[in-house]
């Protein structure tokens, strides 16, 4: 028998670092519905970007061989080398589709007005920058962060799932850009001290996310690092700022 009230349903759970909104699932259903060679059809991508739409928390995808061999029919799902990017994309649009919707939801649970902002997607970048003894604003070398999460959280910054390569190993121009950019706003937003400021590269340009007035100075922050990395002693540099600032 159900119980009367299903209200536990609608709950969010965190499970590890996933966190699902809500204890809604659709059990998996073969279509038999694949490309000849075994991609993902428009069919098959809309039933599953839809079934995201309605909001459930879990969606469990139906059976897919990974061998010519063990397909039930020539229409079953086949996942191999060849065709790997098609399923990533079905992923990538899977998870648009219900992220959005579940996130929404999630948020007014909270309060009555919610604030929805364009995702940027590209390769995360920070730069800071400090006034030189000259009087001159000069920005420090370029960092890059990798994360293995989805997102460059706590867990991905202390816990060992991301890297920060410093120098960023990207192109002259692209460096020089991100500098100058990092110089301008530091000038136009009237900082003091040191200030970092966070990026992304996407397809479309640079976009600049934030800037941190208050960077850490600990062992694993990003500041040091790009001291380390300019050639400079980390005690001059303080000092230097102080004086400056």
């Amino acid at each position: 028998p159900f119980a009367e009230d299903t209200t536990s349903l609608t709950k969010p759970i965190d499970i590890k670092k996933f966190h699902i909104p809500n204890r809604l699932g659709v059990a998996p259903m073969e279509g038999a519905d694949s490309t000849p060679d075994g991609k993902p059809t428009e069919y098959t991508e809309r039933r599953y970007v839809n079934e995201a739409k309605g909001g459930v928390g879990i969606i469990w995808y139906e059976a897919i061989s990974l061998s010519e061999d063990g397909r039930s029919s020539k229409t079953q799902l086949l996942i191999n080398e060849d065709n790997l990017d098609s399923f990533k994309r079905l992923n990538e649009k899977v998870k648009e589709a219900g992220f959005l919707s579940s996130a929404i939801n999630y948020a007014f649970s909270e309060g009555p007005t919610v604030i929805v902002e364009k995702a940027v997607k590209g390769r995360e970048f920070t730069c800071a920058a400090y006034v030189a003894p000259d009087g001159k604003v000069k920005a420090l070398p370029v960092i890059e962060i990798v994360t293995e999460n989805e997102y460059f959280d706590y867990d991905a910054k202390y816990n060992g799932h991301s890297k920060e390569i410093c120098p960023a190993e990207i192109s002259d121009e692209l460096s020089a850009h991100i500098q100058e950019v990092t110089e301008k706003i530091y000038t136009r937003l009237g900082c003091n001290g040191i200030v970092r400021f966070d990026y992304i590269d996407a397809e479309d340009g640079l976009y600049f996310l934030e800037a941190n007035t208050i960077p850490g100075m600990t062992s694993a922050s990003l500041v040091p690092k790009m001291v380390r990395a300019a050639g400079l002693d980390m005690t001059e540099f303080l000092t230097s700022v102080i004086e400056n600032s």
